[in-house]
């Protein structure tokens, strides 16, 4: 299929509903930190420079974490994890659990059987679901994830405003701290967070026709006469000494939705970083994350169009 794919890929290099537990938290920590982590926290100002949208076509924003597994931990305390959020988050469904992820750099190794045997207890994994049905924290003995939803909740029916970043990561520092502050109470003990992920899942209509204008840099959609599309690839990213720090995955896919119109096809756009804190406390956690929405945000940028800036309404 002459034409298709184009390779271009460039990367550059709270409503806070809980202030006094994030207070608590703040002050817990050393003198000569305190100042400026609550500058941060506190913050909902956009870093300077990073291109933002009015009208962005974000579906779903996932921020995680994964942990060593808490000591003293078992099924039965899942009730009392959930009682730290169940104002908010009064719904409860079980789920399968995750299996542990890690991204590892350096040279690639062939692929192999790996046969795994199960000694201890399976745990499961808990959708925590707030009134709205917009938000959700996934919670299981190694991990803590919040995801915003703009569709598929209750209510009117109406797509949501999306809340911006700064809001939901200031919600999810609250919920790693009250769960932070619950193991501790189970057994002394801290959070150790080996792993950090944010991914943002956009879906958009498009309209194939001949002529129509394009809304990626690295695929032609236009004029295609395909069943479907779908394109990943990934991008290490490192650090400001050149080291490798996270891993950007992108993924395209693109399906027809005949029933409306032959030329017209749905396209979910993912854009996910993961990778390993600088250290395993819960302020480096904050700090990727932070720094993967900046690598994500310009690199959705550089591959998207400004036909498709526009019609996002791109203010910066």
């Amino acid at each position: 299929m002459v034409g298709l794919f184009s390779y271009r890929f460039g990367v550059c290099t709270f409503e806070i509903t809980r202030y006094h537990r994030l207070y608590q938290y703040v002050l817990s920590r050393s003198v000569t930190g305190t100042e400026s982590i609550l500058a941060t926290l506190m913050s909902e100002t956009r870093p300077v420079g990073l291109p933002d949208y009015n009208n962005p076509p974000l579906e779903e924003l996932v921020l995680g974490v994964q942990f060593q597994a808490p000591a003293g931990y078992t099924e039965i305390n899942a009730g009392d994890v959930w009682k730290l959020f169940k104002e908010e988050f009064p719904t409860v469904r079980e789920r399968p659990s995750l299996q542990p992820q890690f991204e590892t750099f350096g040279l690639a190794s062939s692929p192999q059987l790996k046969l795994q045997l199960i000694t201890d207890a399976q745990h499961s994994r808990f959708w925590f679901i707030s009134k709205d049905e917009a938000e959700v924290i996934q919670f299981q003995s190694d991990r803590l994830v919040h995801n915003w939803r703009r569709s598929s909740g209750v209510g009117d029916g109406e797509d949501r405003k999306y809340p911006r970043f700064e809001k939901l990561r200031n919600r999810f520092f609250s919920e790693l701290s009250e769960l932070q502050t619950y193991f501790d109470e189970l057994e002394r003990q801290k959070l150790s967070i080996n792993q950090c992920e944010i991914s943002y899942q956009n879906k958009m209509y498009i309209d194939v026709s001949e002529g129509n204008e394009e809304i990626f840099q690295f695929v032609k959609l236009q004029g295609q006469s395909v069943e479907r599309i779908k394109i990943n690839f990934s991008r290490q990213l490192n650090d400001e000494n050149d080291n490798p720090k996270g891993r950007l995955y992108v993924d395209l896919n693109a399906l027809p939705r005949a029933s409306k119109k032959p030329t017209l096809f749905q396209v979910n756009f993912n854009l996910t970083v993961r990778g390993a804190p600088s250290d395993t406390d819960i302020d480096a956690a904050i700090e990727f994350i932070s720094w993967g929405r900046i690598a994500i945000v310009n690199a959705f940028t550089n591959l998207t169009t400004e036909y498709a800036h526009d019609t996002w309404k791109r203010v910066t």
